[in-house]
């Protein structure tokens, strides 16, 4: 098996205090709500996926994210990228969405929503940027009792050694639970000339 030292290329800090690319605080919040906060960062910037303002805030979350670190490569979208993959952890899974449909579906109450049923699945995030992204390798979604640096690095290491073909994968911790939003989405590669930091502990650590 090939000893492969993959590097993140670029990547993105989204909370709800903060948005960070590559180190870099491009907006701060101090007054939005949760909502108004993503939607605020869907128009500073300047992001033009009208399907955005349909999906759970998970989803909005990490296509917010997956969209920083994108554009920092200056990747088109609209490319296949059959050499890419998707892995993304969190902790909560869909439980978000699972509260807000629950409120439908109360005895007193019952109206079921489909459009917010759709979401009751945490791996519906990582289709969103498949399809978004047109990303056509493997796509993973794995529930953590949180982000594991060792974890998430043999899970890289273990795509690219299974998968000969990806070169790219986009991922990294992607949770949002009761308002309470906590995104690092990374752009690794297999291999990478030049000043990319390597994905070790150490960075993963820092970076989180």
């Amino acid at each position: 098996m090939k000893n492969i030292q993959p590097k993140i290329l670029s990547y993105s800090r989204l909370t709800n205090q903060q948005l960070i690319l590559n180190g870099e605080t491009l907006l701060s919040n101090k007054e939005l709500s949760p909502n108004d906060w993503l939607s605020n960062i869907y128009k500073y910037i300047k992001m033009d996926y009208p399907k955005f303002f349909k999906m759970d805030r998970l989803s909005k979350a990490g296509i917010l994210a997956s969209e920083i670190a994108m554009n920092h490569l200056a990747q088109n979208s609209s490319e296949v990228k059959d050499n890419w993959a998707i892995c993304c952890f969190n902790h909560a899974a869909s439980l978000d969405d699972d509260l807000a449909y629950q409120k439908t579906i109360e005895p007193d109450n019952f109206y079921p929503s489909p459009s917010v049923f759709v979401y009751t699945l945490a791996n519906i995030v990582t289709g969103e940027i498949a399809i978004k992204y047109k990303i056509k390798g493997e796509t993973s979604f794995y529930v953590s009792e949180q982000f594991s640096p060792t974890l998430y690095i043999e899970s890289v290491q273990n795509i690219f050694n299974d998968s000969p073909d990806i070169d790219y994968i986009m991922g990294g911790w992607v949770e949002y639970l009761e308002n309470h939003c906590d995104v690092l989405m990374m752009i690794v590669a297999r291999e990478c000339d030049g000043s990319s930091l390597d994905l070790n502990e150490e960075n993963l650590k820092k970076l989180i």
